[in-house]
């Protein structure tokens, strides 16, 4: 596997360089935040913004694991006889899709659903962070291709691709308002040994966090290759042990190729960060070769340098443990199951960053009393009607309490 890296002052661009803002639709669903909108959506474009990086720059292996991902799977699906959206033939075609599809992707993200994704699983089942649940996005892009009178074939209806339309990213709410309360921590801290520690929480929740939204990007990849959404992934796209009977895990195959193994972030017992009563423990890479079972843990310099926004990979690496010594010693973290990529530029962990390419908007769903009083009342200014029964509201972020909804427009 081969490592690359990639600091602020390095030259050269991403692959997918961002052009005007990067829109974030969060909907609210079956959950009630505790934490203000304006953090909870800085929460969220910040591990965003992060997960699209570590997709984005072709010299480091990010951007290679995802093309070797893609490959394998149209390597499989044809030799199973599926039929797919894809027709590209070797390399570079597929290099050329993955920066098609990271270059929407900055334009326009999934909408991202604030849930409690582990609704209705027994107790005691594992944790999950976020989910990708995809959607057949061909039809609504060939009536696009057909509007704009384009020549109906496959290249127009992937120039047509709105990641809006082919699936939604839904996240454990409660993992977000993690991530979202050590960010605000460590923002309001004062300096000195506090501080210090506000910082590390929040660098450990921000890694998790940004490694999830990666790791689901992946399967949104595969979606976008397949064009339908009942296409499964291949079961050879998958670490030894990941897959089941009836699909792969290109998350966990792009964490592999990657890292070189596959993260399994964990709290400590002794650990010294926390927020809000959960401690934000270390990231631990499981080793998939069979010989040696066990796993290594990233050094917290790493995990640093993916907040500020330089990382190398593979992530560096410190000590060993047994699968039967992680167990005992450390706890999951009930803020992230996923992996990590590479890029970098901007310091995610310094006071009051944010960015001017993002802006971020509520969605909620409406309750009756409010759908009855707004039928006989016209519109407020900034406040739509949006489908499926929700609101959207815009207004400015302050820093402050948020109203219900809101829209931020996070500048430099």
């Amino acid at each position: 596997m081969q490592g690359g890296s990639y600091s602020t002052g390095a030259p050269g661009a991403p692959a997918a360089a961002p052009r005007g803002d990067t829109e974030i639709v969060i909907e609210l669903r079956d959950s009630v935040p505790l934490v203000s909108n304006d953090d909870l959506g800085m929460a969220v474009h910040l591990a965003v913004k992060l997960a699209l990086d570590l997709h984005a720059d072709e010299r480091a292996g990010g951007f290679d694991a995802l093309v070797r991902v893609g490959e394998q799977a149209v390597r499989s699906w044809r030799r199973n006889g599926t039929t797919i959206m894809y027709q590209g033939r070797g390399p570079a075609d597929m290099r050329a899709h993955a920066r098609a599809f990271l270059g929407r992707l900055r334009r326009h993200f999934f909408k991202i659903v604030l849930m409690d994704v582990n609704k209705g699983y027994p107790e005691g089942s594992n944790y999950t962070i976020a989910v990708f649940d995809p959607a057949s996005w061909t039809d609504k892009a060939h009536a696009r291709a057909k509007r704009a009178g384009q020549p109906v074939d496959f290249d127009t209806i992937f120039r047509a691709y709105d990641p809006r339309d082919s699936g939604e990213m839904q996240i454990n709410t409660l993992s977000v308002e993690f991530l979202a309360s050590a960010w605000r921590e460590y923002q309001d801290a004062r300096s000195g040994p506090i501080k210090s520690l506000h910082e590390e929480a929040y660098e450990s929740f921000l890694a998790c966090m940004s490694l999830t939204i990666a790791h689901e990007m992946v399967h949104a990849f595969l979606t976008y290759l397949a064009g339908s959404k009942i296409i499964l992934t291949p079961t050879d796209v998958a670490p030894e042990g990941e897959a089941n009977e009836l699909r792969g895990e290109s998350g966990r195959m792009w964490e592999y190729h990657a890292l070189g193994g596959l993260t399994a972030p964990n709290t400590n017992k002794d650990s010294r960060f926390e927020s809000q009563g959960i401690r934000a423990g270390a990231l631990w890479l499981l080793l998939t070769d069979p010989e040696l079972e066990g796993s290594i843990r990233v050094t917290s310099s790493a995990l640093r340098n993916l907040a500020k926004g330089r990382f190398s990979l593979p992530l560096a690496t410190e000590g060993f443990k047994t699968l039967s010594q992680l167990r005992r010693t450390e706890t999951p973290l009930i803020s992230a199951a996923s992996s990590s990529g590479a890029r970098g530029g901007d310091d995610y962990s310094s006071p009051g960053y944010s960015s001017r390419r993002f802006h971020v908007e509520f969605l909620v769903p409406r309750n009756d009393t409010d759908t009855a009083s707004e039928q006989n009342q016209p519109a407020a200014a900034g406040n739509t009607s949006d489908q499926g029964g929700a609101s959207r509201q815009t207004g400015t972020a302050s820093g402050g309490k948020a109203s219900t909804c809101t829209k931020t427009s996070a500048q430099n």
